[in-house]
């Protein structure tokens, strides 16, 4: 019902946590960093978010374990979520978006050199 995935050394989210919201597990992640916040994901909606102590991460499972339907409701935002935001042809347009904002960017700076 819960999953955990712990953020990569850098700070970055790791692949795992969209896997695990697109497969109907409320994720619990980090929520201090704003990673996820940048992302467009709320913490209490679409995520349970928590501080990055092993005491935070405790309380927030116990927490939620006895709140069955809070749960749920996390559960179903982060499917939607992750259906939503990180399905093929939403992140091949993104990357498509980011791409050619670099491109637009590299031929100005070429043109005022």
């Amino acid at each position: 019902k819960m999953a955990v995935v712990p953020e990569e050394i850098t700070g970055m989210p790791a692949i795992g946590f969209v896997e695990a919201m697109a497969c109907g597990c409320a994720f619990i992640g980090v929520k201090d960093r704003g990673v996820y916040e940048k992302l467009g994901m709320e913490a209490g909606r679409d995520y349970i978010g928590y501080d990055g102590t092993d005491e935070d991460l405790i309380k927030k499972i116990s927490y939620y374990q006895n709140h069955g339907e809070e749960l749920e409701k996390v559960a179903q935002n982060g499917y939607r979520f992750a259906l939503e935001h990180f399905n093929r042809e939403t992140v091949a347009m993104n990357f498509y978006k980011e791409i050619r904002m670099f491109a637009q960017k590299r031929l100005k700076a070429e043109r005022e050199v």
